[in-house]
């Protein structure tokens, strides 16, 4: 692979950045779509809301959006931690 057709990390990590940020984007305001948020997650996808427990897979990920929307309207600050598969498998390039 050239150097001209290398992919840096920081723009792997944009692109995946550019997928979290879409996906939170799903389930905010009014008009949330609970149903495209849990699609960006693998069948056996886990997520955690703040301190609540964690919840695996996607029919019990909408739940909790559901549940905790009228809870959580107002609240705006959001914190992405994204690990990319690169790095979870120790992997460099």
């Amino acid at each position: 692979m050239s150097a001209q057709e290398t992919i840096t990390d920081l723009e792997v990590e944009s692109a995946h950045m550019k997928v979290v940020r879409s996906q939170l984007k799903s389930a905010e305001g009014e008009q949330a779509d609970y149903d495209l948020f849990v699609s960006y997650f693998t069948e056996d996808g886990t997520y955690q809301f703040d301190n609540f427990d964690v919840r695996r897979g996607r029919k019990n990920i909408k739940q909790m959006f559901s549940d905790l929307y009228p809870l959580v309207k107002g609240y705006s600050q959001t914190t992405i931690r994204l690990r990319s598969r690169y790095q979870e498998l120790g992997a460099t390039r």
